[in-house]
């Protein structure tokens, strides 16, 4: 959602330095690859500073986050994580804490967070309570809404996003064989790609799998199924569940944080889950009632909202 933000907040001057192959929108005044290695990309941070003179450093991710608060300069930071390493459930409880006591360490560097869902500003909130400011910024789906409704007959059940820990492939394959098991009619898709491994782990269960699409392709896709399934193990809020909403599909995850107090059918396990999303598609009253349930995520992320809250942050780290 970087590209966005000159769009969303256009009285003030954007400049990025980003990193890997990335097509530079021309909404940003100026742009500069950030380098390769730390040190590398240390030394362009501190040449940008100099040169650019902004009032505020907004850094995205983890990596960003830690640059932009460990190199010693007097412009404030506003951090976005793009959802806290030590909220993953999967890692080592002992690595889980030291990423949070570093977390907490680089607070006292940090002018504001920005935290996309409720769960992630908690979260922020936690590192030094009391003491650090932090600011709700929804993601938000640039895609209209589709001019015809899903189709339930369809019986198409998509995930999306890259093929890795994180979005927990193994939790959607053991899903579309619960659900297959049930109900053979249902087709299960992945759109995106990632680690090959699990790639062939989830096309040898009869999961189809995309490959990289674009923007467009992917709507495309989306639009073609009947439901979408979120299985990550851990989010700040993805951004595929608001296309999926946009798009009027009912909308099925895994129980995790970033859903939390939204109106997303939430589930512990991959049979559960599966249960569901075979009842979903066996009457058209209840497939009804979960696509206007899950429309109502967009009343809370949304344009107007994210623009409100990017002006909310800059004020909020000029502070």
């Amino acid at each position: 959602m970087i590209d966005t933000i000159p769009d969303l907040t256009p009285a003030i001057d954007h400049y990025l330095l980003y990193d890997g192959p990335y097509d530079v929108p021309g909404t940003f005044l100026a742009a500069r690859h950030l380098g390769v290695g730390w040190r590398g990309a240390a030394r362009n941070l501190a040449t940008a500073l100099r040169d650019w003179k902004p009032d505020l450093v907004h850094a995205h991710s983890s990596h960003a986050g830690v640059l932009a608060r460990v190199l010693p300069h007097h412009v404030p930071v506003i951090y976005q994580p793009h959802c806290f390493a030590f909220s993953d459930p999967a890692r080592p409880k002992t690595i889980r804490a030291l990423l949070r006591a570093a977390e907490a360490v680089l607070a006292r560097r940090t002018s504001t967070v920005a935290a996309v869902s409720p769960h992630e500003a908690a979260l922020g909130r936690s590192l030094a309570p009391g003491r650090l400011a932090v600011v709700e910024v929804p993601n938000w789906t640039p895609l209209r809404e589709a001019t015809v409704p899903p189709d339930r007959l369809a019986r198409r059940v998509a995930m999306a996003g890259r093929i890795a820990p994180q979005k927990d492939p193994d939790f959607f394959r053991e899903t579309a064989i619960a659900a297959r098991g049930l109900d053979d009619s249902l087709d299960f898709i992945w759109v995106g790609d990632g680690d090959q491994r699990a790639r062939r782990a989830l096309e040898e269960a009869g999961v189809k799998v995309t490959g990289w699409l674009d923007g467009p392709a992917v709507a495309k896709e989306l639009a073609g199924c009947s439901a979408y399934c979120h299985t990550a193990r851990y989010e700040g809020f993805p951004v595929s569940v608001l296309d999926a909403a946009r798009l009027g599909l009912p909308i099925a995850a895994r129980s995790i944080g970033a859903f939390e107090g939204l109106p997303v059918a939430v589930f512990q396990t991959p049979k559960e889950l599966a249960a569901h999303v075979v009842d979903l598609h066996e009457t058209e009253r209840r497939y009804e009632e979960e696509r206007r349930s899950s429309a109502r995520i967009l009343d809370h992320m949304n344009r107007s909202v994210a623009t409100q809250a990017l002006e909310a942050l800059y004020r909020s780290g000029r502070g």
